[in-house]
């Protein structure tokens, strides 16, 4: 419907869109459609309409999508656990978990590395499920504990904790200073993307009935033979940029 951000219906249209829409999920391009559509909608229908105060209306709607996510984030950020999984608290409670975790190949996998990737070749399998699964893009309290390291995006999260748990495998003392400011390469070119990296909407509380039956094996076994055999769901929910309603 758009192909000229400087046309003259974009700036007419963007007189009366507030740019917050963004913030909580709807681009500015969304919000426009809406609203052309919305219009013809009513026209059709012969009935009234308002660019204003439609305009208004999806704007309070954004601003209380924002609060519910704030609300939502700051609760993640001192939980102990986020829809069912455990959350660690630092390096060395991660080390627990993932001694908990993952079977012997998959440990001796990352005690020797791939001689070509490194521990880079599971960034998109245990970094991934670590990224989704801890709130490393979501917000939880090893994000922030990170953060505090000054590791500041998940990329370099993930491989921080692989790093670590590498290092932990081979009989390393820890020393948290060693990965301040700390940036792990990860595989180029690889297709998939993390799920929760997509701007998030609010996430209702799940129950395990939702879950699939072998994403319930997994929440009941915690243990983790091999990333390639798990269902999507254990990835993390996929963040869904809806479309905004009449």
């Amino acid at each position: 419907m758009e192909t000229d951000a400087n046309s003259r219906l974009v700036q007419y249209l963007n007189t009366y869109v507030n740019t917050k829409q963004e913030a909580y999920g709807y681009e500015g391009w969304q919000v426009r459609r809406h609203l052309v559509l919305l219009s013809y909608l009513r026209h059709l229908k012969h009935s009234p309409f308002d660019l204003a105060v439609e305009a208004k209306k999806l704007a309070a709607k954004g601003d209380s999508v924002a609060r519910v996510i704030e609300q939502q984030n700051q609760r993640n950020l001192v939980a102990d656990s986020i829809q069912g999984i455990y959350i660690p608290r630092n390096l060395a409670d991660s080390f627990v978990q993932l001694d908990k975790m993952l079977s012997e190949p998959v440990k001796e996998q990352l005690r020797h590395p791939d001689p070509e990737y490194g521990l880079a070749k599971f960034h998109f399998g245990l970094g991934l499920w670590m990224r989704n699964n801890w709130g490393l893009w979501g917000g939880s309290r090893l994000q922030k504990y990170l953060e505090e390291l000054n590791i500041t995006h998940p990329d370099n999260m993930s491989g921080v904790l692989l790093k670590s748990y590498s290092d932990y495998l081979n009989g390393k003392s820890l020393d948290e200073n060693e990965y301040r400011h700390a940036t792990i390469p990860r595989v180029a070119d690889n297709p998939e993307q993390d799920s929760a990296a997509v701007v998030s909407q609010p996430q209702p509380k799940l129950k395990r009935s939702d879950y699939s039956k072998p994403y319930r094996q997994f929440l009941r076994k915690r243990r983790i033979d091999d990333f390639h055999e798990l269902p999507p769901e254990a990835y993390g929910q996929e963040g869904e940029i809806v479309e905004v309603p009449e």
